[in-house]
């Protein structure tokens, strides 16, 4: 028996978990929001700032580039140095700076080693980054690593009237950059913090304040239900003299009133108790003479519905150039297999179907279906089975919304032509055929649509075809045969492990596949006894033999 808990201690449980989570998910949603936002700004400060940057080294090369022509036309060198090298001074994130003619000759280059620029001879420059630079028509910048820095050149061309006569080019670390996003990022994670603290300790604070505001609550709405549960006690234990009166005017005072009720039914129950016991075992007598009467009569009426139902299938089915056994065996009185063979006007057909469950209205479905298949066979020997099924179909569909079952039925139908030639329609189990000259046996799968789905199956089954050589053998079944159950499992569910199923179905026809229909019948039947069954088992073998 599970330890009691009382309504009260629930409510206040159930309750401050809701509002428990409610402030969680609040909390969660804002840290998010929050964390959101700092990525954000910092990303918009990282671009702000690597932009101010690109502006800044573009509009300084731009601007010494102008300054330059005149100087880099008279070769005025020390002037071209001097320019190079106060720009250098004068910003201590710019690197370097370097000015090189239109064949890649350094007259500059000035950087923290060599601040006045000048140069020991010529030296021409045939780095990556220089031929990147001497390539450009316009101002522009590259990214590139330098060491442990992360460095953004700035390269302009000095135009003359004849066209480019050099380039001047600045190196600037992004170091500062991503030293002020740090600072930018560490004073952002502080205020987060700070708001995180906050946060929680208001989340902290109100679920004190809504525990005690709870409990007050739960212990008013239960403390009626704690006094008639006191009341209901006491009449368990034989007190039926307390009356229960009803206070409320909700759902309580309801249970007050019918408890009451109970209470004084009790009451005059126990105090005429031995005569009520005549009076209930004479009723439970003549209930009971009733009952067998009318069991007798339900189980000679079942007996006769089985005897019907087995009556309509095919006795000694035959067909010319074939070797046939048929074997059905319901799970109940009644079953929902169908089978039949039918020869009409010269033409021969096979039938087999399942109707879902089983008992009486899967067999009344049966055999109404029975009843439609040899009204159209007869009336058109001639015609293909998927015109077969979707005018059953339509008997079979409108009968069972009549009856108001919802059961539905798989169906398979043939229609065997000469020379082995098989047209067939249908959604059931596959079909299996045991190949004598392969020996081996191939499975052959049905399409369509399930009988008594939908009133109408145009377009949606359709007619094939297959061929059985002389030695094949044709093996139709239903479900029943391979959710058989293997007995004293000691499972209590059904699963591929416990039941027969296809696998060693079709290890037993590949096996005995070449015997003949009445020795494969007699093998199948004996390997089923292992096995425990709740549905019918329904087979046809056919071998062709000419």
């Amino acid at each position: 028996m599970k330890s009691f808990v009382s309504i009260q201690t629930k409510m206040i449980l159930q309750t401050m978990i809701i509002i428990s989570m409610i402030f969680l998910v609040v909390l969660l949603l804002m840290i998010v929001k929050d964390l959101r936002s700092v990525d954000q700004s910092i990303a918009k400060s990282a671009k702000n700032i690597k932009n101010s940057i690109i502006i800044k080294g573009k509009l300084l090369a731009k601007n010494n580039s102008m300054a330059m022509a005149g100087m880099a036309e008279d070769n005025a060198f020390t002037s071209v140095q001097t320019l190079v090298s106060s720009a250098v001074k004068d910003d201590p994130d710019i690197l370097y700076g370097i000015y090189m003619d239109s064949q890649s000759v350094a007259w500059a280059h000035a950087s923290l080693d060599n601040p006045s620029g000048k140069m020991n001879g010529k030296q021409s420059m045939t780095d990556g980054v220089s031929l990147w630079a001497a390539s450009l028509k316009e101002v522009d910048y590259k990214v590139y690593p330098l060491g442990k820095k992360e460095i953004i050149e700035f390269c302009a061309p000095v135009f003359v009237k004849d066209g480019i006569i050099g380039f001047i080019r600045y190196g600037i670390s992004t170091e500062s950059m991503n030293q002020a996003l740090l600072e930018l990022k560490s004073d952002s994670i502080r205020i987060r913090n700070q708001m995180i603290a906050i946060l929680v300790s208001l989340a902290v604070a109100s679920l004190a304040i809504s525990y005690f505001i709870v409990k007050h609550l739960a212990v008013k709405i239960t403390a009626p239900i704690q006094s008639l549960v006191h009341l209901v006690k006491r009449i368990a234990e034989g007190d039926y003299n307390t009356p229960i009166l009803s206070r409320n005017n909700d759902e309580i005072g309801l249970l007050e009133s019918d408890v009451e009720k109970m209470r004084i039914a009790i009451k005059a129950l126990t105090e005429n108790l031995e005569q009520l016991v005549q009076e209930r075992t004479n009723q439970l007598e003549e209930a009971n003479l009733s009952l067998k009467e009318a069991m007798n009569e339900l189980w000679g009426e079942m007996a006769l519905a089985k005897k019907i139902q087995m009556a309509l299938l095919p006795d000694k089915p035959t067909i010319p150039g074939y070797e046939i056994c048929a074997y059905m065996d319901p799970a109940d009185e009644v079953g929902g297999d169908y089978y039949d063979v039918i020869n009409a006007a010269g033409k021969d057909w096979v039938v087999i179907g399942d109707v879902s469950g089983h008992g009486i209205p899967a067999g009344l479905i049966m055999m109404m279906t029975q009843t439609a298949i040899q009204s159209v066979v007869i009336e058109k020997p001639d015609g293909q089975p998927s015109d077969l099924i979707k005018n059953v179909n339509r008997v079979i569909a409108g009968n069972i919304s009549r009856l108001g079952e919802n059961i539905y039925m798989t169906l398979n139908v043939f229609a065997i032509h000469e020379r082995g030639v098989f047209h067939f329609s249908g959604l059931h189990q596959d079909i299996l055929i045991y190949r004598k000259s392969a020996q081996r046996v191939e499975t052959v799968e049905t399409t369509g649509m399930w009988i008594g789905m939908v009133d109408n199956l145009d377009n949606m089954v359709s007619d094939e075809l297959l061929k059985i050589d002389i030695g094949d053998t044709l093996f139709l079944y239903t479900d029943g045969v391979t959710e058989a159950e293997i007995k004293n499992d000691g499972s209590r569910t059904k699963s591929t492990e416990t039941m027969f199923g296809e696998k060693n179905l079709l290890n037993f026809f590949s096996q005995h596949g070449d015997k003949e229909p009445s020795l494969i019948k007699s093998l199948l039947i004996d390997t089923l006894k292992e096995y425990h069954r709740d549905d019918d088992v329904t087979f046809i073998i056919m071998k062709r033999i000419a």
